[in-house]
C-alpha cells in the first residue's frame, strides 16, 4: 500500500530535519510535509471519502427536513388565518413536520454512528499495521547493527592480528 511509503517518507523527514539545539524539536520543510499528507490523503480507500459524503448527506437531510418543516408550518398558518374551522388538518401537519423531522434526525444520527464506527476500524487497522511495520523495522535495525558490531569486531581482530605478526618479525630481526 502506498500509504505505508508515504508514512515512511514523513518518518524520514522528521527524523532527518534539523535538530533545534538545546530541546527535542526539529525542524521540517512545512512545503514538503504538507505535500506527503496530501499524497496520504489521496491515497486513503474512497470508504473514508464515502463517510465524509454520507456525513455530508446527513446534514443535507437535516437542513431539508428543517426547511420542510418550515414550509409546512408557513402553509399551517396561512390555512388557520383563512380557516379556522380547519384546525385538525393544521394539527396534522404539525405531527407530519415533526415526524419528518424526528425520522431525519433518527436517520441522520444513524448515518454518524456508521460513520464512526467503520472509521474506528479502519484506523485500528491502521494503527495494527503500523505497529507492526514498525516493530519489523526495528528488529531489522537490531539485526543490522548486531551485524555492523560483528564485522567491526572482525575487523579489529584482524588489524590486532597483523601487528601481532609485525612485533614477532621485528623481535626475530635483532
Amino acid at each position: 500500500m502506498n500509504i505505508m511509503k508515504l508514512l515512511e517518507y514523513m518518518q524520514e523527514i522528521v527524523e532527518t530535519g534539523s535538530k533545534l539545539p538545546l530541546s527535542r524539536k526539529v525542524s521540517i520543510n512545512k512545503k514538503e510535509m504538507t505535500d506527503v499528507i496530501n499524497q496520504i490523503m489521496d491515497e486513503l480507500p474512497d470508504e473514508f471519502k464515502k463517510a465524509q459524503k454520507l456525513i455530508n448527506d446527513r446534514e443535507k437531510i437535516i437542513s431539508d427536513a428543517l426547511k420542510e418543516a418550515d414550509a409546512i408550518r408557513e402553509r399551517n398558518l396561512k390555512n388557520i388565518r383563512e380557516e379556522v374551522e380547519k384546525h385538525d388538518i393544521t394539527k396534522e401537519a404539525e405531527e407530519k413536520a415533526q415526524s419528518i423531522i424526528i425520522s431525519a434526525k433518527k436517520e441522520a444520527e444513524d448515518i454518524k454512528l456508521a460513520s464512526i464506527e467503520y472509521a474506528y476500524k479502519l484506523l485500528t487497522k491502521l494503527d495494527e499495521q503500523i505497529e507492526i511495520r514498525k516493530n519489523e523495522t526495528v528488529n531489522r535495525i537490531k539485526k543490522d547493527m548486531e551485524q555492523f558490531d560483528m564485522d567491526i569486531e572482525n575487523d579489529f581482530k584482524s588489524i590486532r592480528d597483523i601487528i601481532t605478526e609485525n612485533i614477532d618479525e621485528l623481535k626475530n630481526v635483532k
